[in-house]
């Protein structure tokens, strides 16, 4: 017979009483597997976690079932080639791009140089937070209202435009 103790003081090996053998296993030391081979308390720790993970992040995808990609969200795979988007006559940040459905973010210099970004798939550019984030929780078609936040940007310590 075998013995799980949880924590217990008692040894990992074998008890003899009347005669029989008892292998005792301490579930927090080890976790015997076949061919006796040892897995150790932080390989099942770890294990759990990356179950909780994925319990997690199903939990968070599940949310988007029944919605379409490409259809109801974006799926680019590049920054598409001419969009109309430019920094004239826009202060220096980050812009969401409606034409590409906020997929596509803009970073507008000082010196009016212009760079443009891809959210991952299933996320869309944020003008509130201006990250990246789960396209149902992002209103694309509000963000050119939400332009003038990059206001907040670039400006030294005593709160003056740079």
């Amino acid at each position: 017979s075998e013995i799980l103790l949880f924590g217990g003081r008692q040894k990992e090996g074998h008890r003899y009483h009347n005669g029989s053998s008892t292998t005792v296993t301490n579930i927090f030391t080890g976790v015997r597997a076949r061919d006796d081979c040892m897995i150790s308390r932080h390989q099942v720790i770890i294990c759990a976690l990356l179950l909780l993970g994925a319990v997690l992040l199903y939990e968070t995808m599940a949310q988007v079932d029944g919605y379409t990609p490409g259809v109801d969200y974006p799926i680019y795979n590049s920054v598409p080639f001419g969009l109309a988007f430019t920094c004239g006559g826009k202060l220096p940040g980050y812009y969401a791009d409606p034409e590409a459905r906020c997929q596509v973010w803009h970073w507008c210099l000082p010196n009016g140089r212009l760079f443009s970004f891809l959210c991952p798939n299933g996320t869309v550019f944020s003008q509130t937070t201006r990250v990246c984030d789960w396209w149902f929780k992002v209103d694309c078609n509000d963000s050119p209202r939400l332009y003038g936040n990059n206001d907040e940007l670039y400006r030294d310590v005593n709160g003056n435009k740079i």
